[in-house]
């Protein structure tokens, strides 16, 4: 479907559609819901199970919005893989536009262990660079009482996470995570923490990346950068007031470990719990 049939289905909708969710389109062999109104100077938007896409029609050249803009779903991302994630979304967004170049918006890294989330005194424990620090009280009842089941640091361009990925899944219905880590290994049932980074535009532009093959060269830097100095979590020391000094507990320390694996591998990593505090 063209720009110009596009515009004649979105005119139907706001016409018709109070309120509504949209009506299925075809755009280059995909199949879209397309939303009655746009979002942010793009006059259409629509999205599938994997990507959710955002089209201009008036951006002077991309001077002030590209074109095209796309944000990729973690099913999508998970199941390919990002490089051919990726390397099929350019190539189909090929088959009907002329892309001149890509930029990245935003980025998110994690790293997954096999061990129970732990339990964190956000006041003494995590040292940060971040203004915010908050609890999450997503409370999951057991027989044997009630816990939290994470912490976001942050609420800039980097925001840190910590949290129940296992119990996320279930709560937010997405059992193939599970399935995904099933690959690697994982019995379906211990408990999963994921340490997770969004890393947004200004923050990438300062660490120099624009294109795809940019973030793949930077990845290693930007969670590094993340996991020693944007944040942390200390083993408390009374004896020294400075809680930069303290050591990093030993959980931290495999998630800083994780840097050389970035780009290499995907799953959980699996550890001791004897070995981790």
């Amino acid at each position: 479907m063209s720009l110009k049939g596009l515009n004649k289905v979105k005119k139907r909708l706001e016409k018709n559609c109070f309120g509504g969710t949209g009506t299925t389109v075809e755009l280059a062999g995909k199949e879209f819901n397309l939303l009655p109104k746009g979002n942010k100077g793009y006059e259409y938007v629509m999205y599938n199970e994997d990507i959710r896409l955002f089209l201009a029609e008036k951006c002077l050249g991309g001077r002030i919005l590209p074109e095209v803009f796309v944000a990729l779903n973690a099913s999508y991302l998970w199941g390919l893989g990002y490089d051919m994630a990726f390397n099929k979304l350019i190539k189909w967004i090929g088959s009907w536009a002329m892309v001149e170049s890509e930029r990245i918006n935003r980025a998110d890294m994690c790293v997954d262990l096999e061990v129970p989330l732990p339990d964190i005194d956000i006041r003494t424990e995590l040292v940060t660079k971040a203004k915010t620090r908050v609890d999450y009280h997503q409370i999951e009842h057991y027989s044997s009482g009630m816990r939290d089941t994470g912490y976001r640091i942050g609420s800039g361009t980097v925001v840190g996470r910590i949290y129940d990925k296992r119990y996320e899944a279930i709560q937010s219905i997405k059992p193939w995570f599970i399935e995904v880590w099933k690959l690697g290994g994982y019995d379906g049932e211990l408990p999963v923490t994921r340490v997770e980074g969004q890393f947004r535009r200004q923050f990438l532009k300062e660490m120099s990346v624009e294109s795809y093959s940019d973030l793949i060269v930077r990845m290693p830097d930007i969670w590094r950068i993340f996991s020693t100095e944007f944040v942390t979590l200390r083993v408390p020391n009374t004896n020294d007031k400075n809680h930069r000094r303290w050591e990093v507990t030993n959980l931290w320390k495999t998630i800083q470990n994780a840097t050389s694996k970035f780009g290499e591998c995907r799953g959980i990593q699996r550890y001791k719990q004897s070995n981790l505090g």
